[in-house]
């Protein structure tokens, strides 16, 4: 069931972000990530801080980098959060984790980071995004 989900959620962000697509661009990595304060803080102090985090879908193509926010609550795409293309994002940090992993995007226009923590079952496409976008 959790894989049929998951595949409908991937679905619906390769629907969303067609629209956006050059002729010819094709869509190379789906990664699915959380950006939240803080795992260890989250154990810690409450869950109910898993409030604060937020859904993300990083789409990789042939030319760019898409972030697709997803809805809080449905888990369905909220909208394109921005688009770059490849040589506009670098990876600031990638490290594989036990459980978690993270992913540090870094923005070369304005210099904004997304940090994302990814699930132990997305390393192979987290590692992906860090190869083709390089240190």
């Amino acid at each position: 069931m959790a894989s049929r989900m998951i595949e409908r959620t991937q679905a619906r962000v390769r629907e969303t972000v067609a629209g956006e697509l050059a002729a010819g661009e094709e869509i190379e990595v789906l990664l699915f990530g959380i950006t939240r304060l803080n795992f260890w803080l989250d154990v810690l102090i409450s869950p109910l801080l898993s409030f604060f985090q937020r859904m993300w879908y990083v789409v990789l193509t042939d030319q760019r980098v898409v972030l697709v926010r997803l809805n809080r609550w449905s888990g369905r795409p909220a909208g394109i959060e921005w688009i770059e293309p490849r040589a506009g994002v670098r990876v600031d940090r990638y490290g594989p984790g036990k459980l978690l992993g993270k992913l540090y995007l870094r923005r070369v226009s304005n210099g904004s980071e997304l940090k994302l923590r990814f699930n132990f079952r997305n390393r192979t496409e987290a590692f992906a995004v860090k190869t083709a976008l390089g240190d």
